[in-house]
Formats: C-alpha cells, sequence, structure tokens
C-alpha cells in the first residue's frame, strides 16, 4: 500500500515525546493538531481515524523539528475534519480551552449510515445526540404500518435527537433514517453527563440545544396554523434551497401537511409565475 506522510509542527512535538508507541492514539494526535492549527500537509492526504501511525523524528529544511506520521491504513472518516466540524457546532455556544476540547472530543464516536439505514426505531431507547456531518435525515411516523408521516430534517452541522426519549428515558414515537449516505458524531447520553460534572459550562449547550428544538417545533405549529401551503412551500424553500436535490417529494408534502398532488400544483404554479 503507497505510504503517505504529513508533518506537524515544534508544538505538538514536544508533548508526544516522551510517550511509548503504545500510548499514541490519533484522535488525541489530531485533537492536539486542530487545537493547535499547526498542521502542514499534502492538500491530497488526509488523516483517518483507525489509521495506524508510525513515529520518526526528523529536520525540516527550515530547520524546525518535526514529528512524521507515516499512514499504512484508511478507514472511512477524516478526524481533522470530524474536529473541525464539531469545534464550528459548539463554539458559537460556549467557548472552551484547549484542555476542555480535548475532554469533549475523546467522547465522540463517529457513526455511519448508508442511505434507508436507521439511526432510531420506534420503539427504542433514544440515548444519544448526534451532529450530522455529512448527508441527510429524515425523522418520521409509520401510520397503519406502510405510511411515512415526516415530521422534521436534518442536514450538515445539524443535531440529532429524540428529546422526549432521551429526557423521559421512554420508547421513541419516532423514526429516524438517513434518506443519503450519511456521517455523524455521536455523544452518547451517559457521556454527555460526564461532560457536563467535567465542564459545567457545556450544560449551556444542551439547554441552548433544547430552546432551539422547542423554538422550532413552536414556529412549525404556528406556520401551520396561519400560513397558506404555498407559504410554508416557499419558507422551507429559503430555509433549505438544496432541499428539492435531496429529499423525494413525498416527504416534503407530508412535512407541509398536504398531499403531493397538492405540492406538484403548488409547484406548477410557482413556476408559472416565475
Amino acid at each position: 500500500m503507497r505510504q503517505q506522510w504529513f508533518s506537524v509542527g515544534i508544538f505538538p512535538l514536544r508533548l508526544f515525546f516522551g510517550l511509548t508507541l503504545e500510548n499514541y492514539n490519533d484522535l488525541i494526535i489530531l485533537g492536539l493538531v486542530s487545537v493547535y492549527g499547526i498542521i502542514e500537509t499534502n492538500p491530497d492526504t488526509k488523516v483517518y481515524p483507525g489509521d495506524v501511525v508510525e513515529i520518526d523524528g526528523k529536520k525540516s529544511s527550515q530547520n524546525k523539528s518535526r514529528c512524521m506520521f507515516k499512514i499504512e491504513k484508511k478507514a472511512e472518516l477524516s478526524t481533522v475534519e470530524n474536529i473541525e466540524k464539531i469545534k464550528n457546532s459548539i463554539s458559537p455556544f460556549v467557548a472552551l480551552n484547549e484542555d476542555e476540547w480535548l475532554i469533549l472530543l475523546d467522547c465522540i464516536k463517529i457513526r455511519v449510515l448508508q442511505k434507508n439505514e436507521h439511526l432510531l426505531k420506534e420503539g427504542q431507547l433514544c440515548n444519544f445526540i448526534v451532529l450530522v456531518r455529512q448527508g441527510a435525515l429524515i425523522y418520521y411516523k409509520l401510520v397503519d404500518e406502510i405510511k411515512e408521516v415526516t415530521t422534521d430534517f436534518a442536514f450538515e452541522g445539524d443535531w440529532v435527537t429524540d428529546n422526549l426519549s432521551r429526557l423521559n428515558h421512554s420508547a421513541s414515537f419516532i423514526n429516524i433514517k438517513a434518506i443519503e449516505d450519511s456521517e455523524l458524531l455521536v455523544f452518547k447520553q451517559a457521556d454527555l453527563e460526564r461532560l457536563y460534572a467535567k465542564i459545567p459550562k457545556l450544560e449551556k449547550l444542551g439547554r441552548q440545544l433544547m430552546e432551539n428544538a422547542f423554538v422550532k417545533i413552536a414556529q412549525l405549529s404556528i406556520d401551520l396554523q396561519v400560513l397558506s401551503a404555498t407559504e410554508r412551500y416557499t419558507k422551507l424553500l429559503k430555509a433549505h434551497p438544496e432541499i428539492l436535490q435531496r429529499v423525494p417529494l413525498y416527504h416534503i408534502a407530508n412535512y407541509l401537511g398536504i398531499a403531493p398532488k397538492s405540492l406538484s400544483r403548488i409547484r406548477n404554479e410557482l413556476s408559472h409565475q416565475d
């Protein structure tokens, strides 16, 4: 297998010295790299979770100490990209220092869903919150064992959970499944509770996510009562311009509370107005 290389600047090198090879963990190493922002690599070279790395201290042409990692295999996801995604999603709510980021990153699990694979099924206990790194999911309720009634969508950067099941420790009334191949960053509920104890300010993140979910549900309820079907459709397009390319029309019609034929009529009317 072709070997790939990337270099890490001098500060993490000081942290790595003194550790034996058995102590190295790619998530922690890449977490340090991400925190200090000094990764130097060929744009085509990526490091993935599960990669086996070999340490080889060298001198660069600029006479700076470097720590070289030889990649022996690839896994599915880039850890560096995952760390950037989680930091971008959490930083607007709460500021963490480098040590706190490392504690948080150590709790992240990575899950890959194939198209039509479920994250949660009705009757199961939801014991997680996930961040969508890539892909698209739907929330739906199965009616008469065959009809899917879509209640929500989730795309890149969205947080996904069933708060009713997760917080009440009860069976879920809904299903959540991928409608595209999707990559998720997962926080187990038990890990979240430990994080809240270690980093109390993270409770602000949990509270903010709950408030956002409540506002979204309240706004949807108001829209269903006061907006016409056409107004709800145009509002959805403004919020998610790419939704027509990513979500089947019958899911969109379900979410809007109208029949698929009504959605087709609305789209036809709007196309003639343009």
